[in-house]
């Protein structure tokens, strides 16, 4: 396993319990899930950034698993798809959770 590789997963990971822990606590351009439909209301907002921030930790664990395993067993390195996958799955679950529960 590279510095690399452990550098780019730990950066990861801290914003990734940074965002989970300190949620966005109103609408803002800067930080947080922002999407048309999240920034509709503050509460809007509020709801979603958690329910975001709750995938990407649950995906990041995950992924960071399987990244490990791969490069212990295999020595293949897949952080940055490891990293991409985590992005793109929270985006799908929050968007299924704002069809399914916000509107």
């Amino acid at each position: 396993m590279t510095e690399k590789t452990i550098l780019a997963t730990a950066i990861f990971l801290a914003l990734t319990f940074f965002y989970f822990f300190f949620p966005p606590k109103k609408r803002n351009w800067f930080y947080g899930y922002r999407t048309f439909k999240s920034m509709e209301s503050e509460e809007t907002f509020v709801k979603v950034n958690k329910k975001a921030s709750f995938f990407l930790l649950v995906f990041a664990l995950i992924t960071t698993v399987i990244n490990f395993i791969f490069v212990s067993l295999w020595h293949l390195d897949y952080t940055i798809f490891s990293i991409l996958m985590s992005l793109i799955l929270c985006v799908i679950s929050t968007q299924i959770y704002i069809k399914k529960n916000i509107y």
